[in-house]
């Protein structure tokens, strides 16, 4: 088999390429819809364009924070597509093919869904609207007052007995948690020889037990007194029944989606939805595998199923001027190693944090 030509050598790297991704096993059928897409020609990209996946989009300077968004938005737009499914592979054996959209953005498809989407509705059955209303008049109070504008009678809802010395007692615990923390605060941030530094330490070891006791007794009043666990057990019951609202899902997923939402100044007040690569700094992480090619890797991995891409896989631009420099030189493959790193990662868009 001729293995000078940078054609076949090109199908036969490929093919390795396309068995390191899926995982070479032939037993485990791929679906239809999971296929490798090469992009073609290939995009550049340098480490320094994915800056912000590890440190965010806040720089240390305007002009850093203005292009980190800027790279933000573009990883998004890379990734908001719907993948044309309906185009044949490049061969029977391979689930690969050649990058095209749809010129469908998933994100204006998730809007669309959640927009005109109705989600179904179950009631709450009679014992338990009962319960809920019942903790409710507990934790609230409804009186008439006289309304001082118009001098007639109004019903308004107050906090109840409850919820008062709840809240009241919670407060108290709050301040003396406050002191005791800031007392810790005080002495692990002095330093140096300042007699005030000194003071914080020394106050610190004097102090603090009994500061430690104030705040713990103020938790025991919240409890005995405040109502601690009777009002958040109530509390709890609600928030378990309420929340499996069909209605109210949606109403989070939307919320979500639209927090997500960011805008690029550099890229002319474009809008976009947050979208990174997991780990964040996987451009410049040592970790990567390394993935080699040799003589026995042409023997295993061309064959009449690589062959199908024919001429078109020398334009995928992967090893392609190093593969043709080797023809150049009348090198064989089995004289000529080649090899690079690969890793594995995850995109995180907007919609998958929900």
């Amino acid at each position: 088999m001729n293995n000078n030509n940078p054609g076949d050598l090109m199908n036969a790297l490929v093919a390795k390429l396309y068995a390191t991704i899926t995982g070479n096993d032939g037993s485990i059928k791929t679906p239809r819809n999971k296929f490798v897409s090469w992009f073609l020609p290939g995009i550049p990209f340098g480490p320094e364009d994915f800056t912000f996946c590890s440190k965010g989009f806040i720089g240390n300077t305007a002009e850093e924070t203005l292009n980190l968004y800027h790279q933000g938005f573009v990883l998004s737009k890379l990734f908001d597509f719907v993948p044309d499914v309906s185009r044949q592979f490049i061969d029977n054996s391979m689930q690969q093919t050649i990058f095209t959209s749809s010129q469908d953005s998933i994100s204006s498809i998730y809007k669309d869904v959640l927009k005109y989407s109705r989600v179904l509705d179950l009631p709450l059955s009679k014992t338990e609207l009962k319960k809920i209303q019942d903790f409710r008049n507990k934790l609230t109070t409804t009186k008439e007052v006289i309304d001082i504008m118009t001098d007639e009678k109004k019903t308004v809802t107050e906090p109840g007995h409850l919820t008062k010395a709840y809240t009241s007692k919670m407060s108290e615990y709050m301040d003396a948690a406050d002191e005791y923390m800031n007392l810790i605060i005080d002495a692990q941030s002095a330093k140096g020889d300042d007699p005030e530094a000194i003071r914080r330490v020394a106050a610190f070891s004097n102090k603090s037990k009994f500061l430690r006791k104030k705040m713990e007794a103020a938790e025991m009043a919240w409890i005995s007194e405040g109502y601690k666990n009777e009002y958040e057990q109530i509390n709890a019951y609600i928030n378990q029944v309420t929340q499996k609202s069909m209605v109210l899902y949606k109403q989070d997923l939307q919320n979500k989606f639209n927090s997500a939402l960011l805008t690029s100044a550099a890229d002319g007040g474009s809008d976009f939805y947050y979208t990174t690569l997991l780990p964040g700094n996987f451009a410049s992480n040592e970790g990567w595998s390394e993935f080699s090619f040799y003589e026995g890797d042409f023997e295993t991995h061309f064959n009449k199923d690589t062959n199908s891409w024919g001429a078109k896989a020398g334009y995928l631009g992967i090893f392609q001027q190093e593969l043709r420099d080797q023809k150049q030189k009348k090198t064989q493959v089995r004289n000529h190693q080649t090899s690079r790193q690969v890793s594995n990662l995850h995109r995180c868009r907007s919609a998958d944090l929900f």
